[in-house]
């Protein structure tokens, strides 16, 4: 899980470089913005200036949350705790089983509950 957390940091991370260097956000924006203008032309065009102005305040009111509580920031320190957390419960399922040895006695069970049925198959057969 610490390998997933930080998988996921290093690509989000990697996205944003790609995205600064060739400004791909922008230019989606510019096609969008064109395409929105075309479709304002034709007979649909109050209901686009609606969506428009909906998606123009969920925008800005999330800009606004992210600006005040850091919300990308903290989603990334959150991913990297999740990766900690889950590297810990491995390495403490990994010990309680060396110390008690889990494995062995699943194994043991099972290949006792074969036999059993095995013996039962062979002598109804």
């Amino acid at each position: 899980m610490r390998g997933v957390g930080k998988v996921s940091l290093d690509v989000y991370n990697f996205l944003l470089k790609i995205n600064g260097k060739y400004d791909l956000t922008d230019k989606a924006g510019s096609q969008l913005k064109d395409q929105l203008d075309k479709l304002k032309a034709g007979n649909s065009g109050e209901t686009i200036a609606k969506v428009e102005d909906a998606l123009s305040t969920a925008t800005s009111k999330f800009a606004e949350l992210d600006k005040e509580y850091d919300l990308l920031e903290k989603g990334k320190q959150a991913i990297g705790y999740a990766g900690d957390l889950s590297a810990k419960a491995i390495d403490k399922g990994l010990e309680l089983n060396a110390e008690y040895k889990l494995t062995d006695q699943v194994v043991e069970k099972v290949t006792e509950a074969t036999s059993a049925a095995a013996a039962k198959a062979t002598k109804k057969a």
